[in-house]
């Protein structure tokens, strides 16, 4: 809900493609600063307890902005202020959270369980910007950052009612400096294949499609939609995710995990191509939802692939160096499509990333074929010699 509305608030302030991207950027510097430092706390201590404290660094800045913008103080900075900030609270939330899931569950059922936990994100995202559009349009955009902030209340609630001792981290050397630490899993990263590879694969794919960027343009200047409209649009992405995700814990893919990664991949390149030479609302709306469901079925398996290759004691480094390319792809390719459509148009910015997205989602295919070729979840395994190991059967 608050990132549609920062979409829409920065676009009705500035009606800039440039100032839209770069909130990607205002969002990536305290990614880049701060995810590695998050992810060592979170291979150190208690990983609930951080994913809790995370929640209560972002209630007062969202509850902050949210009444300056009804006092009608309106700046860019502020703006982009909090955007950073949640950005550097999810630094830490990311990474205690993804290496807290595998504690909660079986390997054999890890998969579902993160099916699970992207269907519930994708609910989120599915009736936040419709929500945002009907709380702006009917008592004013300001109350969708104090709801926002409120809700973390109920983030924390559902934090507590996990067992205190699932977060507890009992497997690393906590005496060893932090720069020791971290070129341990980034050693890991480098030598582990699979793990590289996919995270490879994150970055390129969403750094050449930024569609959910320049949405607001796509809906005021070629649908001619106000910000209603653009609340129900913004939905599309969450309704293809939700359905894929429905999929994934109904179904999940047991052979030909290594395909279905690329093809998904493919399939968001060409989705963006689409939605960028769609000229109607449905089409639009289409081409949204593959998107969203194309990138959910990457996510998830993406994700479930990099935690079994990933021993406990790695977890938190290896999902913070994950997220440092998952999250900076997406919010530099926010940045790159705002300058391309600001020079050349919204329709070559979003059909030009699609056809890269494709490309390089090629070259990885190739590049890393043991990845391709895997048939079941069950062909990676965690690393219990060499970082080499990693995907049953293949080496670098």
């Amino acid at each position: 809900m608050q990132t549609a509305a920062l979409l829409w608030h920065i676009y009705d302030i500035t009606e800039s493609p440039v100032a839209l991207g770069a909130l990607g950027l205002a969002e990536w510097v305290p990614l880049m600063l701060l995810s590695l430092v998050g992810g060592d706390v979170a291979d150190r201590f208690n990983r609930r307890t951080i994913i809790a404290l995370a929640q209560v660094i972002q209630i007062l800045p969202s509850i902050a902005l949210g009444m300056m913008t009804l006092w009608g103080v309106e700046h860019l900075g502020m703006l982009y202020g909090v955007a950073a900030l949640g950005a550097g609270a999810q630094a830490f939330d990311g990474s205690a959270r993804k290496a807290l899931i595998p504690h909660l569950t079986s390997p054999n059922e890890l998969p579902k369980a993160m099916s699970a936990m992207d269907l519930a994100k994708n609910t989120a995202k599915l009736g936040g910007p419709a929500l945002m559009g009907l709380v702006a349009a009917s008592i004013g955009l300001g109350w969708v950052y104090v709801v926002n902030g409120l809700s973390f209340g109920l983030m924390l609630a559902a934090i507590w009612m996990l067992p205190a001792d699932r977060g507890a981290v009992l497997e690393t050397n906590t005496s060893e400096p932090f720069l020791v630490r971290l070129r341990a899993g980034i050693t890991f990263m480098r030598k582990s294949r699979v793990v590289r590879g996919l995270i490879l694969l994150d970055f390129w794919g969403t750094f050449c499609a930024g569609a959910e960027t320049l949405l607001p343009m796509v809906a005021d200047e070629v649908l001619g939609l106000g910000v209603e409209g653009y609340g129900i649009l913004a939905t599309g992405g969450a309704v293809g995710a939700l359905l894929a995700g429905v999929f994934l814990v109904w179904k999940p893919p047991n052979r030909g995990v290594g395909l279905w990664v690329f093809g998904a991949s493919s399939l968001y390149g060409l989705s963006t191509i689409g939605f960028g030479i769609a000229a109607e609302v449905s089409l639009v709306f289409v081409a949204l939802m593959m998107i969203g469901a194309a990138d959910t079925v990457s996510t998830v398996l993406r994700n479930t692939m990099v935690q079994l290759a990933t021993p406990d004691g790695f977890r938190g480094r290896i999902t913070a160096l994950s997220m440092i390319f998952s999250k900076s792809g997406p919010r530099l390719g926010q940045m790159e499509a705002g300058l391309v459509a600001g020079w050349f148009g919204v329709t070559a910015s979003l059909v030009s990333g699609g056809i890269l997205a494709l490309l390089t989602t090629g070259i990885l295919a190739v590049r890393y074929s043991s990845i391709l070729s895997l048939q079941a979840m069950t062909d990676v395994t965690p690393v219990t010699g060499s970082p080499d190991e990693g995907v049953s059967g293949t080496g670098d």
